[in-house]
């Protein structure tokens, strides 16, 4: 769907472009107001799959994007993600956050908390265990 939206065969509402990347309006927001950053050309959009010039570009382009959408909605704060799950073409989303509340209800809980012996089995898994 992201490639038939560059190429204009389907409609979105544009919010911000430039020769490689595009940012739109969600069409299915968690919050209102929430945006989808598009790389233009069809590439991975896996974390692990990108390539780090556009990991690099999409946090540049996010950082940008934030304050652009903070004036305009007037939001508190601006959380930034990249999934790559649902839809295979490389793309962040940026939220709008009034409260922390909001961001628990809408984005993602914080997980209970981990054991110290826990902990260190990861820390183990890292190499960097005692």
């Amino acid at each position: 769907m992201f490639c038939k939206i560059v190429n204009g065969e389907a409609p979105s509402f544009k919010i911000w472009e430039n020769d490689g990347f595009l940012a739109i309006l969600d069409k299915y927001p968690r919050i209102e107001g929430q945006l989808l950053v598009i790389k233009k050309e069809h590439s991975a959009s896996g974390f692990l799959e990108m390539d780090s010039e556009s990991a690099i570009e999409f946090v540049k382009l996010g950082k940008f994007l934030a304050g652009m959408m903070k004036t305009a909605i007037g939001c508190f704060e601006v959380t930034f993600l990249i999934e790559g799950l649902d839809v295979k073409h490389a793309h962040v989303k940026l939220f709008p956050v009034n409260t922390y509340d909001e961001y628990v209800e809408k984005i993602g809980k914080i997980g209970k908390p981990a054991s110290d012996n826990d902990l260190k089995i990861i820390l183990n898994k890292y190499g960097k265990g005692e």
